[in-house]
């Protein structure tokens, strides 16, 4: 029986069968409890809902498995290993498993395999009241959106508030200067996507007390500076000039006058003199003056060097200071917007009382922070007992700081059945590839040397074999990576390459490995190229047995992914990619979508073109294209002809809700009799947006204009279609041929390079700034930049070496790297992978200057045999019946309801509380009247009668004083009752004293059932605590608004 350790971590290389252990750990502890109920004390958390699936399939399955008569006589490679580590018997655990089995099925919801945030959510839910939230606060998982919403809200305060308005401008100008897109509101976007990023957290909060005018007083602070370091240099340059000109010294004494005019730029204000060889010659006395100079020329400026090198050091000290400064200056508009935006967020949070997902750690963090046993965590402290984290080397500093607390009050213990709480951490630092999204790999190094965060002994464990690929591809990693790993400028990144290219492979033969370099002029040529390597080989492969869904092409950028498939599917290969699977990429959807368009703004000519174009193509008349716009672009004909050829009216579906509209549309053009995948999701989503409180078809457009780049489809693996991916979509996943493209990444360049740079608070008041400039530069800036600069480097080298590592190991059977020509390498630094690449075959004694193809091993054909090939996937019929035809009658008790007058009230209070609901100050009532005159849905009687019906409301001298108070304001706000019943009070004021006024809007005469809807409203508030202090319906007509107190 294997002792099994209380704190174990597994160091688990690429394919080398984690989940697998994950599995056999979790089963063992379950297997080995008295009670079948006993993992529901269990809780693996990985990062993926991918992960997680598998996860749970693998503990399910392997739970049938061994519950099944035939495990007796034919025990699986699991069974055997747990029945070695746990001495139970197979009988044992045959009986075991079935009791387990069904309780778990039975009680699925307490099967705790989950992503972190899924476990974050739960636990911020669970305590909501003891985290100071809202009970019924909503989670949004669209941070896109929300951050466009406050950027809307912020633009919207410009000719409001003048510091606002100011401080927009000076933006806008300097995205011009920098020409960017006029479109303020993309950039104040863009920019301020730095608030929802984990790495930023802390540096923007120190910023959240900051005001405008103390930035301002930050940026006068810092062009007096700038002023003054101007001064220094000027002064101190000029000094130079004269002590040369003192010594009798002309320009043309020195060589190319290289020093004279490096000062005189710089005392001109030219600060862009570096990148020359001046400071090595002044440093080594050499190649300053011509050799052919007189003795008398020589020894002077021999005397004056090290004036001249001291001189130059100062000069450039301060020069880079200029330039450290201009770089915050840069960025501190931007940055004082990203601060404006971050309010607005904060008050969107509470306004709508909803939680992105991006604070769940932070908010824990800061509940449980400086608490020796977080309150939360003593509670689900006796619950969960053992812990399994996968995926270790993509935990955040959050994620992991959260997570201890919790881990160490249940692995301290030791409980009834005298078990032990146990951790179990499984990770990789060579495939931590998401930094950029919190990831920290540093924290697994820290644990697998050093760091223990637990009293406990931790006992790590290498899992050395490699169960994935063929024996040539482990091979070439092996020494591929530890030949990598003597190049890595950090002796800590070094140990963990040469240690962890060490894999056994699983498979004793096999394995087919190419590299081939490419020569092209420029970018055009290379892409051509590389399209063209990966189209022959496809080929090549499809003609040894391999389907196309066999294999993978991996892309760095997804840009190149795009280029390389739009080739393939021109050469007739098919694709599957993120990009082929957009939902917009379907005609049916993009139809859809212009109908609804087309609802609301009839007259647009650009959309009708479109909708005309989709019927062209299917209907295939006999008149040309251009003839059949031609005669359709009058909008009386246009009307018409949708009306006689395919009985659609767009009247009939102005006043429909946003899915039956849909569903209208796909009925009359006939787009159910060949439902796709990508109709089918689009309808959910539809369906999906439909269920949110105030949603129409105005705001279903923003949010498909928001969502139509990442909308996509879940593709089955049955499709056949070679696969296209970015390497971080990769991760995790195996092929059995990868080609690896574009493989000549330069490691250390970065497009952008958004540092916090550490700043002297008592000169500048800010602790810290923003700049945005390259790592050679950042390294100039002082002390402190040297240090930024060789950790940033650091970083650099192991992310993306790390990247490198994730694309050669995904495959099993055959590997292909396309890479240009290698560069010349300078002062002994390999900076891309076809240079390492190059530096490898040279040391293996294999290159040749005028070989451009290498290879290792044997092609195979592929095994697979004709009952193995994919299947045809069958899609599902799109079923859908309007419901006119469905032959239903409504009906109400009020016998009158649908005489002609009441069903025109209805028509109008359905339209008053739609647009009431827009309506929280009187400032309001204009846009409201606006958004009215353009809704292309009503007719002018509606837009008129529901206009006077809401300026008499928001105006009415009784009612105006509840539009025009600062008091906090809630329209139809959810209400949960003690009974568990939901409603839905049209309007709340909220006075200072927490006294409640309930507003509830009515159309059509008194009836004693309104009064005792807006009592069960009052009940409903009083129960939770609340004073109410008026209770009023409104009677809203054209010819009076009737207010009754109740």
């Amino acid at each position: 029986m294997t002792k099994s350790s209380s704190f174990s971590i597994y160091s688990a290389a690429a394919g080398s069968g984690k989940t697998f252990t994950l599995v056999k750990e979790y089963l063992k502890i379950i297997l080995k409890a008295p009670k079948e109920e006993y993992y529901k004390h269990l809780l693996a958390i990985t990062f993926t809902n991918r992960a997680v699936k598998e996860m749970k399939e693998r503990i399910v399955s392997n739970l049938i498995s061994f519950s099944a008569p035939s495990i007796l006589k034919d025990p699986s490679i699991m069974i055997l290993q747990i029945t070695k580590e746990t001495e139970l018997s197979v009988a044992i655990i045959q009986k075991k498993s079935k009791k387990i089995l069904k309780h778990l099925l039975n009680n699925y919801s307490s099967f705790n395999v989950e992503t972190i945030d899924s476990f974050n959510h739960r636990l911020i839910r669970t305590f909501a009241r003891d985290l100071k939230l809202s009970g019924n606060f909503e989670v949004s998982l669209d941070v896109e959106k929300l951050l466009n919403q406050a950027v809307d809200l912020l633009i919207s305060k410009a000719g409001e508030n003048n510091e606002v308005t100011k401080t927009i401008i000076k933006f806008a100008l300097e995205k011009l200067d920098e020409d960017k897109s006029w479109d303020i509101s993309k950039e104040v976007a863009e920019v301020a996507k730095l608030i929802f990023n984990e790495n930023s957290l802390t540096h923007l909060d120190t910023l959240k007390s900051n005001n405008l005018n103390d930035f301002q007083n930050f940026q006068n602070k810092l062009h007096s500076k700038k002023d003054l370091l101007e001064k220094n240099i000027f002064k101190k340059s000029s000094l130079v000039l004269d002590q040369i000109f003192s010594a009798e010294l002309k320009p043309e004494d020195f060589l190319r006058k290289t020093l004279p005019n490096h000062f005189d730029k710089l005392k001109n204000g030219n600060y862009n003199a570096y990148g020359n060889k001046l400071l090595e010659n002044l440093q080594n006395g050499t190649a300053l003056y011509k050799a052919k100079a007189s003795a008398k020329v020589t020894s002077t400026i021999d005397a004056l060097t090290p004036f001249l090198l001291e001189s130059y050091l100062q000069v450039k000290a301060l020069v880079f200071q200029h330039h450290l400064i201009v770089e915050i200056l840069k960025k501190l508009i931007p940055l004082s917007v990203v601060n404006l935006v971050n309010k607005e967020i904060e008050f969107l949070k509470e306004d709508q009382n909803i939680l992105p997902i991006s604070d769940f750690n932070q908010l824990i963090n800061s509940e449980i922070k400086n608490q020796p046993a977080p309150f939360i965590y003593e509670r689900l402290g006796e619950y969960y007992r053992h812990f399994f984290i996968d995926e270790f080397q993509d935990t955040s500093l959050l994620q992991w700081n959260n997570l201890v607390p919790l881990i160490e009050n249940a692995i301290s213990q030791q409980y009834q059945n005298g078990q032990q709480g146990t951790l179990m951490l499984v990770g990789d630092v060579k495939q931590s590839i998401y930094r950029w999204r919190g990831g920290l790999p540093e924290q697994f190094m820290d644990l697998i040397n050093d760091g223990n965060p637990f009293y406990l002994d931790k006992k790590i464990i290498n899992l050395p074999t490699n169960f994935r690929s063929k024996k040539e591809i482990v091979e070439f990693n092996n020494e591929f990576f530890t030949y990598v790993s003597k190049n890595m400028g950090s002796l800590f990144h070094q140990q963990i390459y040469k240690k962890g290219s060490q894999q056994k492979s699983q498979q004793n033969e096999g394995g087919y490995l190419k590299i081939e370099f490419l020569d092209f002029n420029d970018k055009q040529e290379a892409s051509l190229k590389y399209s063209k390597r990966v189209f022959e080989t496809v080929t090549e492969l499809k003609k040894q047995g391999y389907q196309e869904k066999d294999i993978c092409v991996l892309t760095r950028k997804k840009a190149d992914g795009i280029i390389i498939s739009n080739y393939l599917q021109e050469n007739n290969i098919n694709v599957v990619s993120s990009e082929t699977l957009l939902l917009k990429k379907s005609s049916d959807v993009r139809f859809l979508v212009n109908g609804i368009y087309l609802s609301l703004f009839q007259h647009h000519e650009e959309i009708k073109i479109k909708f005309l174009e989709f019927l062209h193509e299917r209907s295939s008349p006999i008149m040309s294209k251009h003839c059949y716009f031609n005669s359709l672009m009058n909008h009386a004909n246009f009307i018409q002809y949708l009306n006689a050829e395919y009985n659609f009216s767009f009247d009939e579906i102005k006043l429909k809700p946003l899915y039956d509209s849909l569903e209208y549309i796909i009925k009359k053009f006939y787009l159910d009799k060949n439902a796709d995948a990508y109709l089918l999701n689009f309808m959910d989503m539809a369906f999906d947006f439909s269920l949110k409180p105030g949603s129409n078809k105005l705001s279903f457009l923003e949010e498909w204009e928001l969502k139509k780049e990442k909308a996509s489809i879940a593709i089955s693996e049955q499709v056949n279609g070679v696969q296209l991916m970015t390497i971080h979509k990769s991760k995790g996943l195996e092929f059995p041929v990868v080609i690896f493209p574009y493989a000549d990444l330069d490691i250390y360049k970065l497009q952008e390079n958004i540092t916090w740079f550490p700043l002297n608070e008592k000169e500048f008041g800010f602790k810290e700034s923003l700049i945005n400039c390259g790592i050679n530069k950042i390294e100039e800036f002082g002390i402190e930049g040297k240090k930024i600069a060789q950790k940033q480097r650091e970083i650099l080298e192991l992310d993306n070496i790390n990247l490198l590592y994730v694309t050669l190991t995904r495959a099993k059977s055959q590997l292909y790297i396309f890479s240009g020509k290698p560069t010349p390498i300078n002062d002994n630094l390999l900076k891309t992978y076809n240079q390492y690449f190059c530096e490898f075959l040279k040391e293996k004694k294999v290159w040749e200057n005028d070989k451009f193809i290498y290879e290792f091993g044997q092609k195979q054909a592929s095994r697979l045999n004709d009952s193995q090939l994919f299947q045809n996937t069958i899609s599902p019929n799109y079923h859908s019946t309007l419901i006119k035809d469905l032959d239903l009658s409504i009906l109400s008790r009020d016998a009158t309801l649908w005489a002609t007058d009441s069903q025109k009230a209805l028509d109008t209070g359905t339209l008053v509380h739609e647009f009431m609901q827009k309506i929280v100050r009187e400032e309001d009532l204009m846009f409201v009247i606006n958004e009215i005159k353009e809704n292309a849905t009503l007719s002018n009687e509606n837009k008129e009668e529901i206009s006077i019906i809401l300026s008499e409301i928001v105006n009415h001298p009784e009612l105006n004083q509840f539009f025009c108070s600062s008091e906090k304001v809630e329209v139809e706000k959810k209400i949960i009752t003690s009974q568990g019943k939901v409603l839905i009070p049209d309007r709340l004021n909220i006075n200072k004293a927490g006294e409640i006024i309930i507003i509830d809007y009515k159309t059509g005469r008194y009836h004693k059932k309104h009064e005792n809807q807006i009592n069960s409203y009052g009940l409903a508030l009083l129960e939770m605590g609340y004073k109410i202090s008026e209770k009023l319906l409104i009677y809203c007509s054209l010819e009076e608004i009737e207010i009754k107190k109740v």
